[in-house]
């Protein structure tokens, strides 16, 4: 068991491009994560900023089972996607049903990476529209896709209202080729 080091260099944006996305080396300042031992249904490994979404150290969650950290329910639904062969992509799991700290409304992610189940974790914005209601999101998103002339036009709309409905400084939206290689198109 270990913690991981965020130690981050200065962005250099020109570089983006180049990012392997699908592997990233660490998590925003904002956030924490946990790595989950579906065997043992304990934590692995943690990074971010547990203290302030999880009121607990990195260093005191470490090999803590997860009966301690979270509560019964959510526990519960921890063991069932240790246990289910569908987890292959990431689930975003709203709030309340991992909410950690009763006070604290959280949302989070998780997907399983052998048999470790990553959890990642980030305040939830309650003041944000589409937080209860993330299925009006998703719609609002994809109005009007089947109107698209182009399919750069329809990524272009794409990239155009993620940014606007997630409120991201920046999308892009990539074409990979078989090689893992590819290019920006929107």
């Amino acid at each position: 068991m270990h913690e991981i080091d965020l130690a981050r260099s200065p962005a250099n944006l020109t570089d983006c491009d180049r990012e392997k996305i699908h592997m990233p080396g660490a998590i925003l300042p904002h956030g924490a994560m946990l790595v989950i031992d579906c065997a043992a249904m304990t934590v692995l490994q943690v990074a971010g900023d547990t203290q302030g979404l999880l009121d607990q150290s990195r260093q005191s969650l470490l090999g803590m089972s997860v009966d301690a950290i979270f509560n019964p329910a959510p526990a519960e639904r921890l063991r069932q996607l240790c246990a289910s062969d569908g987890l292959s992509k990431p689930r975003h799991l709203l709030d309340p049903l991992l909410r950690v700290v009763a006070e604290r409304p959280i949302d989070a992610s998780i997907h399983r990476v052998g048999d470790l189940l990553v959890i990642e974790f980030e305040a939830a914005d309650i003041a944000d529209p589409y937080a209860s209601d993330p299925l009006s999101a998703v719609q609002e998103m994809v109005e009007g896709f089947a109107a698209a002339p182009s399919i750069a036009d329809l990524c272009q709309m794409a990239a155009d209202r993620v940014r606007r409905i997630a409120g991201y400084d920046r999308v892009m939206v990539y074409r990979f080729m078989a090689d893992g290689s590819g290019w920006v198109i929107a």
